[in-house]
């Protein structure tokens, strides 16, 4: 019982701490949806253009998740490293479990609200229609979202200082969102792009949710995706927590 109540009140921490955070709000909410109003305008006309529009919202989706991940989570994470208030935390009789849990939780919140944001905005201004397969676009957008908390929380754990997580995380960011099809299709890429492109996190995130959003496959037509999305998901989210655990025994 002690231990859910940390879980919640650490969770209910780090989601006010997303909400307060300017840089976040912009990255993660503010350009999704400006992004969303450029495309509109340009292709958003007619029934032709809705359907332009439903085929990038898979990438605006990763777009958001990404950012939330790579940006936000880890410049969070190396200022706590580096401030010593995560050190401090860990002092609480708070577990890592726990506090790895609200980690999570609180992201696929963010999540949640960017979805149902940009999806609104989608819908009452250029009449972008709801997923095809609803229960299987929520499970890869939900293990999507973890994939991104993990890549974030690793790059957060490595990094020696919140001044080099931002480059860092910037220039992961729009690599990651540039070549996996996450800002515009690179099918006509050189093939040494489009080589690159397949061992990309986004790439993969795109593809199901092609599959599932889109054209209203089952999830298990997205397996291999989602298959190497919790594979990342499981070695990123480990070297965090070893690396984490490893400063915290540092005297």
């Amino acid at each position: 019982m002690r231990t859910l109540n940390n879980l919640k009140l650490m969770t209910l921490h780090e989601f006010r701490a997303i909400m307060r955070n300017k840089i976040a709000f912009f990255f993660n909410l503010a350009i999704p949806v400006v992004l969303v109003v450029i495309f509109g305008s340009m292709w958003g006309n007619g029934e032709s253009g809705s359907d332009v529009l439903d085929f990038m919202m898979a990438g605006q989706l990763v777009y958001m998740l990404l950012s939330a991940g790579l940006m936000t989570v880890a410049i969070a994470l190396a200022s706590q490293r580096q401030n010593g208030s995560l050190r401090h935390l860990f002092t609480t009789p708070l577990s890592m479990g726990v506090w790895f849990g609200a980690q999570m939780l609180a992201n696929i919140a963010m999540a949640t609200l960017q979805i149902v944001v940009i999806f609104v905005v989608g819908h009452l201004l250029f009449g972008v229609h709801a997923p095809l397969n609803i229960p299987a676009t929520a499970v890869v957008l939900f293990i999507s979202s973890l994939a991104c908390l993990s890549m974030g929380l690793a790059i957060g754990a490595l990094v020696k200082s919140a001044e080099a997580a931002f480059p860092i995380s910037m220039i992961l960011f729009f690599s990651i969102a540039m070549f996996g099809n996450v800002m515009m299709p690179i099918d006509g890429a050189p093939p040494f792009i489009l080589a690159v492109q397949k061992w990309m996190p986004s790439y993969f995130m795109t593809e199901a949710l092609g599959k599932v959003m889109m054209r209203g496959e089952g999830l298990l037509n997205a397996a291999g995706e989602v298959s190497m999305l919790l594979g990342l998901m499981v070695v990123c989210g480990s070297v965090a927590i070893w690396r984490i655990r490893k400063q915290m025994t540092v005297a």
